[in-house]
């Protein structure tokens, strides 16, 4: 259960933060150079 409120919190995190940047901006863009995976793994 515990697994499941750490999804549930991560998902709603996310789903607050996509929302506040679209209602922010007009434009967004991403690049996919670097993805956030590689980088969280070279920091372990």
């Amino acid at each position: 259960m515990g697994s499941q409120m750490i999804a549930h919190c991560r998902n709603d995190f996310l789903h607050q933060l996509s929302t506040r940047l679209v209602s922010e901006n007009q434009f967004i863009c991403l690049e996919d150079r670097y993805p956030i995976c590689e980088a969280i793994s070279l920091q372990n």
